[in-house]
């Protein structure tokens, strides 16, 4: 009889233990993938964020709203390449749970400013040369199943002169981000379209005449320091009208990942708490079987084998059994992405595992399948056939 299938027939002595561990072991791992992942998503994302670009807002919150004309001064600023608003829009599509990012843009601005926005599909010749005509990302068209052409409602929440009243955009491009900062899960429209509707909504007595851009994304030129930029245009509005408060591309990010507070520590303790229980588990499963086969591993010493052979099927079994839950935790952790990140939204929309945590999470299942498996097997190894068939007579 050769070494596995004597190790197949160990394992299927109790089945259903061996199932409920080999089913921990996936759960185990599928969270620990899937935890590492989210906080290496947020850390990617920092870490990828330009360094030629900041970011202009008020100074006394995201929320409120500044002049238009502060684009030709940030943009007499020594050390500005180009600067563009953008506005949160805040709509949704058919449903209030289909929500998702949308700015209104200087769009030629945007896609100067950007160059990891590619667009896969349709043409920026076609976006530019239709006011309704939107910008959007392959996340977004696969979530939806939008295509090319296609007239798409987008019911307003903000920007609203009655409930329920619908923006109709007509899809003329579909991009794929190649930075990790930049999601593809966005919406862009004309800020022309933008400004046509809220004249009409401030015509009717919506809102202020003076309130219109949310942040103002701006250029650094080549060969100047972000941080000049950033002092010469905050220094420049002081007095205000609006007081504002610049910053980084990646430190503007950075507030926002701030506002999940401890969560990527809270997320690394559950990860360690995680590893320890499927240790011990995985240990008391092991100290388990090696007692019930105490007088077995006696019967084979007697007859000649030596002791490394039943405490390292032993071992075996343990390895296999948790490493194999681990592939299959793993694996269910990468076809999952895509349901994650439609799950996430805007708080997670780069959702990604990377190779170096599919390899750390295949290598810690059979480390502690290992590990959980060595010290009942050294106990094995040490039983003295005397001692064992004493107890069993």
């Amino acid at each position: 009889m050769s070494l596995f299938r004597l190790v197949r027939r160990n394992l299927m002595r109790h089945p259903i233990r061996s199932f409920l561990t080999f089913g921990f072991a996936v759960l185990a791992l599928f969270l620990l993938v899937f935890l590492r992942s989210a906080v290496t998503t947020l850390d990617a994302a920092l870490k990828s964020a330009a360094k030629n670009r900041v970011v202009v807002q008020s100074a006394t919150s995201l929320f409120v709203y500044m002049p238009y004309s502060y684009r030709g001064k940030i943009e007499g600023i020594p050390g500005v390449e180009s600067t563009g608003p953008w506005n949160w829009i805040g709509g949704y599509y058919q449903d209030e749970r289909n929500r998702f990012a949308q700015f209104a843009v200087d769009m030629k601005t945007v896609i100067a400013q950007y160059p990891e926005i590619v667009v896969r599909e349709g043409s920026v010749g076609d976006l530019m040369a239709d006011r309704e005509g939107v910008l959007i990302g392959t996340d977004l068209a696969a979530q939806f199943g939008w295509k090319l052409g296609d007239r798409v409602p987008i019911i307003q929440t903000i920007y609203a002169g009655a409930q329920g009243e619908a923006w109709a955009f007509n899809v003329r491009a579909i991009y794929e981000s190649t930075n990790p900062a930049f999601d593809d899960k966005t919406m862009f429209l004309h800020w022309e379209y933008f400004e046509e509707k809220h004249k009409a909504l401030r015509d009717a007595g919506y809102g202020a005449t003076d309130q219109d851009v949310g942040i103002w994304m701006t250029k650094v030129r080549e060969g100047f320091s972000p941080e000049g930029v950033i002092t010469a245009v905050d220094a420049m509005f002081e007095a205000g009208p609006q007081r504002t408060s610049t910053q980084t591309e990646a430190a503007f990010q950075a507030q926002f990942a701030s506002m999940l507070g401890n969560l990527p520590t809270f997320l690394g303790w559950i990860g360690t708490a995680i590893l320890v229980a499927i240790f011990f588990s995985v240990l008391n499963t092991n100290g388990m079987a090696a007692r019930e086969r105490a007088r077995d591993v006696g019967v084979l010493k007697a007859l000649g084998f030596r002791d490394r052979l039943a405490s390292g099927m032993l071992l075996l079994e343990s390895m296999l059994l948790i490493g194999g839950g681990g592939l299959l935790g793993v694996a269910l952790a990468w076809l999952s992405v895509p349901v994650f990140r439609r799950l996430f939204g805007i708080l997670f929309p780069n959702y990604h595992i990377e190779p170096f945590t599919v390899v750390l999470g295949l290598a810690t299942a059979v480390g502690i399948g290992f590990l959980g498996g060595l010290i009942p097997a050294l106990r094995l190894a040490r039983l003295r056939t005397v001692d064992v068939l004493r107890e069993g007579a």
